[in-house]
């Protein structure tokens, strides 16, 4: 709805919601979707493009660091990897900061990285137009994963002067100067206002903000945003969020750790440097939320490939219970698949001939062929969790988005009503983002009677504004009845078909005339 607002008002410095001052994500996201929004058109492609777009960038990048690092076969395995993780493929659908700040981080570290091998000044400047951008995306703590992971290779090699050099202090101006639209943007809509009220509160700074509260005030507990973290809540986040590859990155990650910590020869420690701090940074924080580590996904996806190529642990039998993880991660994903159509959606013909299809794939494909046993492993889990994939993006969520009312309300109007203006008597972000036509905030029966009187209006309301409505004798008609839920909030109440009306809501699109 930001982007919405920037790219058809033309005004990106303001973010609104809702008619008011809004303050906690910086500018960047929206001005990119705006932008795409600007080309293409206002649309949920739009909206979705640069986010992808940039994933793909955090893709070609994390090749061409592995590569740089390894080799072809390694980098090829990180991004297999990186890109068959759950959470990986649920943020790209949900899109979120994250996605775009693997492209962000992964094309600044490769970058800065280059510079501290030898590489030329540009890698300088395009390493901090990459940093400056994942900072105006979600703030000053990404500085974090890209000095750990920059330094940590420098102390790897023994290179303690390179820390010092100049062309970091380069970085730094650069970064300074590439940032200053996301400051004058915050300093135009909030510092030069101190009388506006933001949070419940006047004098409030955008740049305090922005360097601080939203960063700094999270994991200190002490800004708008609270939480009650768990030093723990990443370690088991992991166990589902890089599934197929949990077991794998468990046993990966120590043990490059260990050799770390033993001083063991290693070709690099910027991947498990850059992973670490930023993960101790995450749990010791009192904010949490699981997408966070997709940041972090790249470097663990680098030291899964490494590991697997190179037969760590050494143990054989260690080595087939790791690999093993994955055929029953293959399993879960098969049974989630199966079990979601059958409690959701009823059990088809369709769902059982398609897991048929892929098992008949996969034995063609994987089990026909002389391959190693890890390999074997790591294509059947992909292979499922692709499955998972789309079965969730064709069939499972688009079943879901029905129960969104707003926007089902504001695609049906803008075919049947087009041009008329629809009050709304509870804000809804889709409704928002889909409807062409104006919209009108309604909080009252009698504001509903004097907007019908002026002119022709459509109105979203609910069961207790219904009542309202009958209460003050105002004629109406139901125009199309929707059902609404909050999607985000799954339950087995709700997707249980013969439990569902229980939990659902209604919302009517009416008419006064």
């Amino acid at each position: 709805v930001i982007s919405k607002s920037f790219a058809t008002s033309s005004d990106f410095l303001n973010i609104y919601v809702d008619g008011k001052d809004w303050l906690d994500k910086p500018h960047f996201p929206f001005w990119l979707c705006a932008l795409s929004m600007k080309i293409f058109g206002v649309s949920s492609f739009a909206y979705r493009l640069p986010s992808l777009g940039l994933f793909v960038t955090g893709l070609i990048y994390t090749y061409k660091l592995a590569q740089r690092l390894y080799d072809r076969d390694t980098a090829l395995l990180a991004v297999m990897i990186l890109t068959y993780s759950l959470h990986i493929f649920i943020s790209n659908n949900d899109v979120r900061a994250e996605s775009m700040l693997i492209g962000l981080i992964m094309g600044g570290v490769y970058h800065f990285f280059r510079s501290s091998t030898g590489g030329s000044i540009l890698h300088i400047v395009i390493g901090s137009l990459f940093c400056a951008a994942a900072v105006m995306t979600k703030g000053p703590f990404v500085f974090i994963v890209f000095g750990s992971a920059i330094i940590g290779f420098l102390l790897g090699k023994d290179e303690y002067r390179a820390m010092f050099s100049k062309r970091w202090l380069l970085a730094l101006v650069l970064v300074a100067l590439f940032i200053t639209p996301e400051l004058l943007a915050l300093y135009w809509q909030f510092d030069s206002h101190p009388e506006k009220d933001i949070l419940g509160a006047t004098h409030v700074s955008g740049l305090k903000f922005f360097v601080w509260d939203t960063q700094f005030g999270r994991f200190f507990n002490t800004g708008p945003f609270k939480g009650s973290g768990d030093p723990a809540f990443y370690f088991h986040t992991i166990l589902w969020a890089f599934a197929p590859w949990a077991a794998i990155g468990y046993v990966a990650f120590g043990n490059r750790l260990w050799g770390l910590i033993k001083r063991r020869p290693a070709t690099e420690y910027l991947t498990v440097s850059g992973f670490m701090l930023m993960f101790v940074v995450f749990s010791a924080s009192r904010f949490q939320l699981p997408y966070y580590l997709n940041i972090l996904y790249p470097f663990l996806a680098i030291i899964c490939a490494r590991s697997i190529l190179t037969g760590v642990p050494e143990s054989n039998t260690v080595r087939r219970i790791l690999w093993s993880s994955n055929y029953v991660f293959a399993v879960i994903f098969l049974i989630a698949t199966g079990g979601m159509e059958f409690v959701f959606g009823g059990w088809t013909i369709g769902m059982p001939l398609l897991i048929a299809a892929l098992l008949a794939a996969m034995y063609l494909t994987v089990f026909r062929i002389e391959m190693q046993f890890v390999f074997r492993a790591i294509y059947c889990s992909a292979a499922a969790l692709g499955l998972f994939a789309l079965y969730a993006n064709l069939i499972f969520y688009p079943r879901l988005l029905e129960y969104q009312s707003g926007s089902e309300a504001a695609i049906f109007a803008n075919v049947n009503v087009p041009g008329v203006p629809i009050g709304y008597t509870q804000y809804d972000n889709l409704l928002q983002f889909y409807a062409k036509a104006d919209l009108v905030r309604v909080d009252s029966a009698e504001k509903v009677r004097v907007l019908s009187t002026a002119a022709r209006y459509v109105f979203l309301v609910d069961d207790a504004f219904i009542k309202e409505l009958e209460n003050a004798k105002i004629p109406y008609r139901i125009i199309r009845e929707f059902d609404d839920y909050r999607i985000t909030r799954l339950t087995m109440q709700f997707l249980n078909p013969a439990t569902r009306a229980e939990v659902v809501n209604r919302k009517y699109l009416i008419s006064t005339e």
